[in-house]
């Protein structure tokens, strides 16, 4: 296969010969032209724009409550004596690091 390049009214042309057949092969057109400075800057602007608006839907949806939590909605009267009550285990060493995992699982 021999690619030949050639420069064409200011775009460059490759023209593809197959060596084994003998027939031309037309490349594919070239890619578009890279944006402008102009062009790059509005879609950076839109995209700014759009996660504003959709943070802004968040924080409203937050305000009014109805978000959803994983596992359900939080007791709202716990405090931290409920936490306190609950009584999980203590760390104090491991020799292990598997001992420390173990005390992780048995805390989730």
């Amino acid at each position: 296969m021999a690619i030949i390049s050639v420069i064409l009214n200011g775009h460059l042309v490759c023209l593809v010969r197959n060596t084994r057949s003998g027939h031309n092969e037309v490349p594919p057109p070239p890619p578009p032209p890279p944006p402008t400075p102009v062009e790059l800057l509005a879609t950076l602007v839109a995209g700014q724009r759009m996660l504003n608006e959709a943070m802004q839907t968040m924080a409203q949806q937050n305000r009014g409550g109805h978000h959803a939590r994983q596992g359900g909605e939080a007791n709202q009267h716990s405090n931290f004596k409920d936490f306190q009550d609950t009584k999980l285990p203590l760390f104090k060493e491991a020799v292990e690091p598997l001992e420390a995992d173990e005390w992780l699982n048995t805390l989730e």
